[in-house]
């Protein structure tokens, strides 16, 4: 076991200052560890430094733990901690508290590894600076079974524009590994959040803010199985995306609370042999004003390939929302499904190419001004629009083989007056139309 201590401390600094009578020294402190071999502990505490501070520690073996804990600084002071480790079964955290525009690096390469990174407030030494503005964070990991975690709290003052915390996870070539970021504690703003999740089975990525403006996404590709998303809002004008390639029983789901925020999940085969989007789901839940909502889901079942093909699902409730479903591509046993609960909203789905898939739209908001279309093209497919109320305006267009059996079905339920419905169907005998009003 080999261990290398470095430090530089801020009273050689000062002494320096004092005997020159200059102001040019600023106070700062470095700390730098390194560490060869298993079972050994490494930790940084620069909680009670003033002046600018930088970390690192550097680990090679397995069972090893790292530790920086840093406070106490100020916006115009850098303060940056870093640590990598090589190996299995190692631990590695950074707390950073009340820290402005301060940065923390974690880079693992190994199997079983754990890393943290925390940025919140208030600094125990200094209860006065409760804020964080423009903090960093970003871990990586290389191997399988790790758990990789983000937590910023109180990332913007009160007033002003603030914010502008950033937090990144990447894991790569991995098997059932965690990634998770949490920015929240109003008034956040202007936060962004992004994982990616490469060459991976059966892993998971999550996302909650709170606050306006912020954005996350999540970009999971190159799987085999199981690949699982999750991305939760609070606050207005916020984005939230889910990217999945190769998404064989991929699961994502978006929720956001709040107006004027965007959603997307795209779920797509990549263009490798013998990949497909089987068993894939998607769901996107809003619930506040002025929402714009899409899922978009490609080549969801090879055509003869077993098993059901996607699912989709957008919830709405407020105003003047937006809903869209694209399943495109070869696909069999894909159902959509969009709820619209209030005034003014407007659906779409549409279904390329499919075969014996359901799609439905439910707008039952009680005063009514609601547009749905439903479009499929394929055979043995269902479409169901229903709209209680009045002045909506519903379409369904099925072009088509449908079969004795009752497909292709299209069914239209409006409300008492002042509604509009339309149902086409055509290529081939055992459609089946009906539209009550």
């Amino acid at each position: 076991m080999k261990t290398r201590y470095t430090m530089k401390l801020n009273a050689i600094a000062l002494a320096l200052a004092l005997a020159y009578g200059g102001a040019a020294f600023a106070g700062s402190n470095e700390a730098s560890i390194d560490q060869t071999g298993s079972g050994n502990t490494a930790s940084i505490d620069q909680s009670t430094h003033v002046g600018k501070a930088t970390a690192d520690i550097m680990q090679n073996g397995n069972n090893n733990a790292g530790s920086i804990v840093q406070d106490n600084g100020s916006g115009t002071i850098a303060i940056h901690a870093t640590i990598n480790s090589i190996g299995n079964s190692n631990q590695a955290g950074v707390t950073q508290r009340g820290l402005d525009n301060a940065s923390a690096t974690i880079n693992q390469n190994g199997t079983s590894n754990n890393a943290s990174i925390t940025q919140d407030f208030p600094t125990p030494t200094n209860p006065g600076n409760v804020w964080a503005d423009g903090d960093q964070a970003s871990i990586t990991q290389l191997g399988s079974s790790n758990t990789a975690t983000i937590h910023q709290q109180g990332t913007s003052a009160p007033l002003g524009d603030g914010g502008h915390a950033t937090a990144t996870i990447g894991q790569t070539s991995s098997f059932n590994s965690d990634a998770t970021i949490n920015q929240t504690s109003y008034p956040t703003k202007n936060s962004s959040s992004t994982i990616s999740q490469d060459f991976v089975n059966n892993v998971q990525a999550t996302v909650n803010q709170a606050g306006n403006d912020s954005v996350a996404t999540i970009t999971q590709q190159f799987s085999g199985l199981s690949m699982n998303a999750s991305i939760n809002q609070a606050g207005g004008s916020n984005t939230a995306t889910v990217f999945q390639d190769d998404a064989f029983s991929a699961s994502a789901s978006i929720g956001q609370t709040g107006n004027n925020n965007v959603a997307s999940v795209s779920q797509r085969p990549s263009s490798g042999f013998a990949s497909f989007s089987n068993s894939a789901t998607a769901a996107i839940t809003q619930n506040g004003n002025d929402n714009n909502a899409a899922i978009n889901q490609v080549g969801t079942n090879a055509g003869g390939h077993l098993g059901d093909g996607a699912s989709a699902t957008i919830s709405q409730i407020g105003n003047l929302h937006v809903a869209t479903i694209n399943q495109t591509g070869v696909s069999q046993r894909s159902s959509a499904a969009i709820t619209q609960t209030s005034t003014a909203e407007t659906a779409l789905v549409n279904q390329n190419h499919a075969s014996d898939s359901t799609a439905s739209v439910t707008q039952d908001g009680a005063i009514g001004m609601n547009n749905a279309t439903v479009t499929q093209s394929g055979t043995w497919n269902d479409a169901t629009i229903l709209q209680p109320a009045s002045v909506n305006v519903a379409t369904i267009s099925q072009s088509g083989l449908g079969t004795s059996g009752a497909h292709n079905v299209a069914s239209i339920n409006q409300g008492t007056r002042n509604n509009t419905a339309s149902i086409s169907q055509a290529g081939g005998a055992g459609n089946t139309a009906t539209i009550r009003q």
